[in-house]
Parts: C-alpha cells; structure tokens; sequence
C-alpha cells in the first residue's frame, strides 16, 4: 500500500487481517491441489493440519467481515455525528475473531474432530470424529448469526447513506476513498454469503450433480483472489 491515506486506515487494517486469513486458505487448497493430481492415500497428519488450517482461517474471516461492516458504520456514522468509537477497539475486535478461528483449530488437531479432503468430491468436510457432528453445528449456529449481525449493519450503513444525502451537508458526505472500501467490503461480504448458502443448502437451487461440490469448492479457492483483484480495481 503505498498511500499513506491507506495505509492509516483502519478498514485497510481489517482488510489486510483478513487478507492473511485469506492466504492461509490458499495454502491449504493449493496443497488440496497436489494431493489430488498425485492421487495420494488420506489420513496423513499433514493433512489433518491442513484441513484444521483451512476451516480455521475461514472461520476467522466471518467475524473480521463483521467487524469490516462495524468499521464501515462507525465511519459513516461518525461522519454525520461527527465523533468516531475508532481506537483499540476494532484492534480488540480482529484479536478475538483470530481467536475464535484459533479455538476451532485447536479442536480440529485433536483425536475427537478434524476436516479431511474428500478426494472423490475434491472438497473438504468434517472427519467421522465423535465430535464432528457437534462441532459442525456449532460452526453453522455461530457463523450464521454473525453474517446475519453483517447483513444488517450494511443496511444500517445505507441508511445512514441516505439520511446524509437528505440532509444535503455536503460536508458530512464521506469522500470517494470511503466509497470504495464500503462497496469492495460489501462485494466480497455478498460473494462469502454465496458460498456459505450454496454449502448448506445447495440441495434446495442447485442440480444433484457429482460436479456441484466441485464447483462450490472453486468458489471457495476464488475467494482468496477476490480481495486482491478488488484492491488492484478500486484503488489504483
């Protein structure tokens, strides 16, 4: 990031969290890659890492897109109020999405649960581990609520939005940087909503198909090229 407008911002600084998340993702599906071209035997403890490594990282990126979303609101709000909660408080946030991730991680490495590539669908899924059901739905009935809290302080930000225009204060109208990063964050947000609705209900819209999970799961890998592409489109 070589400008320094950038490089001060906080949502920069959120982005650039979950760009690592994102990478380590890459690690893991580029390893997927290489088991799969070589047609090697399942079970390694390499690969248990790996799958904990995967789905860590991607739980990690929820409550980061939450706390992207909080930022994009206490920006705009702070705009027309004029004063900002910014601070040690979104650091504080990404500290404890990181450790959510890293609770999830610590459990997939254990005897009881873990996530192992299904090399017949070329996806990862949960092991037949005595907690993996459990833990399964304590992902879904985590991560769902989170997008949801997402979901809803992005309409709050529109609103706010809209009240600045009404107001017609062109002072208080955030300026184009701001615009960006909000339409950037809310593109990659509806793209993650995509790929969670398409796991868990892709029975419900999507063709009974061997290649479904597939394509998902190539979803799942363009992902960690979609905040990249949209730094490069957005911010030259």
């Amino acid at each position: 990031m070589k400008y320094p407008e950038y490089r001060k911002s906080t949502a920069y600084k959120i982005m650039f969290s979950i760009g690592i998340a994102d990478c380590l993702q890459t690690v893991a599906h580029f390893y997927s890659g290489i088991i799969t071209l070589k047609n090697s035997v399942s079970g390694s403890y390499f690969e248990k890492f790996m799958g904990g490594l995967i789905n860590s990282a991607w739980l990690a990126v929820v409550p980061q897109g939450l706390v992207l979303a909080l930022n994009r609101l206490d920006v705009f709000r702070s705009k027309q109020l004029k004063q900002s909660s910014d601070g040690y408080i979104f650091p504080i946030l990404l500290f404890l999405s990181w450790i959510f991730g890293g609770i999830y991680f610590v459990l997939y490495l254990t005897d009881y649960t873990g996530i192992v590539y299904n090399r017949s669908g070329f996806y990862w899924e949960y092991d037949s581990g005595n907690w993996s059901e459990t833990l399964g739905n304590v992902e879904y009935y985590t991560t769902i609520p989170i997008l949801l809290a997402t979901f809803l302080i992005y309409l709050l930000v529109i609103g706010v939005i809209l009240m600045m225009k009404k107001s017609k204060t062109t002072k208080s109208m955030p300026g184009t940087f701001e615009i960006r990063l909000l339409i950037q964050a809310v593109f990659v947000f509806i793209y993650s909503v995509l790929i969670v609705c398409c796991w868990h209900y892709f029975s419900l819209f999507l063709p009974d198909s061997p290649w479904t999970p597939v394509i998902i799961n190539i979803a799942w890998i363009s992902l960690g090229a979609l905040n990249p592409s949209f730094y490069l489109a957005f911010n030259r």
